[in-house]
């Protein structure tokens, strides 16, 4: 049931982070290690051994990509140029937009970066977002957006969903349409990494939102919305008697590599991570191991085992099994303390309550 391929890696240039999130997961943001070259060379040598005939997505994020020094980060970029330019690789980076600048600008162009933003709405709703000193950093994040689209540089956004801003769907909607971007995917907020402390989003609020969304989506499509586009997909197959192209697909291994080229599969949360049960997720480290080699031995790693046990029982058991694929596996770790459990808030909130709401308005 697992892939005996990848088709993205997340890449960690520097666990730094400008920003000081409320909900933020990553332990060690407040460090600046950065990766070295030697990590990206031995990455594109496991892409080249792929042979696949699709482009592997190599995803920038896990800190702020852009704390990197722009310099540093080019380097690491050009050990996948062969790649790129062979269509073997893209490129895509997730940032809070804060730091970019005309060079950025340049070298996304330049790369043919495919860029996410990271905003959870207009000022009154991106409190959560906050620098180390405490101050709001909504003005700089706008800033960095004037800059893309002054480029003609298109992005997609992606908002966190929590208490303070998931009972206003029209409001946020109605600021992704004036924003600029093409599409935004909005995530409801998960208990996970060093995020295990704050209160879980409600149901009956996930269900509210996703409703005032798919009003305000309906009443005026201007943007793409990330989990309407997956759920119509689901929806569609199950019309057209397809439904088995989703229930039977395969678990992505979906490796992150951090900054020192330890690799853990699955969440790219879990990076940097240790637990009683499972230690500290590592595979491999790509200094040692192929990814190759990596995806090979990936069951004979407990915590990768256990996840396909719980994946499999959710195919069993439950009946929205085919629209979410089994969950995500730091959500079953840190809700329900194994890596083989089925139904969480990131099933009930992300999946559920949203495809509810579809077939509720159809």
């Amino acid at each position: 049931m697992l892939a005996p391929l990848s088709s993205s890696i997340v890449l960690q240039p520097t666990s730094l982070c400008n920003l000081n999130c409320a909900y933020c997961y990553l332990p060690d943001r407040d460090k600046n290690l950065i990766m070295p070259l030697e990590v990206a060379d031995a990455v594109a040598r496991s892409i080249a051994a792929f042979q696949s005939r699709f482009p592997v997505s190599l995803i920038w994020h896990g800190g702020e990509p852009l704390a990197t020094p722009i310099r540093v980060f080019e380097t690491l970029v050009n050990a996948f140029e062969l790649l790129r330019r062979r269509r073997l690789v893209v490129h895509e980076l997730q940032t809070n937009a804060t730091l970019i600048s005309p060079a950025w600008c340049d070298l996304f162009q330049r790369y043919g970066f495919r860029i996410g933003v990271s905003v959870d709405g207009p000022p009154e709703y991106n409190t959560e977002r906050v620098d180390w000193a405490g101050h709001g950093t909504f003005a700089r994040t706008l800033k960095g957006v004037d800059l893309l689209r002054r480029a003609g540089i298109p992005f997609t956004a992606i908002a966190v969903i929590g208490e303070g801003n998931i009972d206003h769907p029209e409001a946020i909607y109605d600021f992704f349409c004036r924003l600029g971007c093409f599409g935004v995917g909005f995530n409801i907020e998960e208990r996970e990494g060093v995020n295990i402390n704050r209160p879980l989003v409600e149901g009956l609020s996930a269900g509210r939102f996703w409703r005032g969304i798919l009003t305000a989506w309906r009443t005026n499509p201007v943007i793409r919305i990330r989990e309407f586009e997956r759920s119509f997909g689901y929806v569609r197959a199950v019309l057209e008697n397809d439904e088995r192209s989703y229930s039977q697909r395969r678990i992505d291994p979906f490796p992150t590599v951090a900054y020192n080229g330890d690799v853990v599969f699955l969440s790219p949360e879990l990076a940097g991570l240790k637990n009683e049960l499972y230690d500290d997720f590592k595979i491999g480290n790509v200094l040692e191991h192929s990814l190759l080699d990596m995806f090979r031995k990936a069951l004979d790693i407990r915590y990768v085992a256990e996840f396909v046990e719980g994946v499999e029982e959710c195919a069993r058991v439950c009946l929205y099994y085919g629209a979410c694929g089994g969950g995500q596996a730091v959500n079953k770790l840190y809700e329900l303390g194994t890596m083989a459990g089925t139904e969480t808030s990131f099933c009930r909130n992300g999946k559920i309550r949203l495809l509810d709401a579809i077939i509720d308005a159809a």
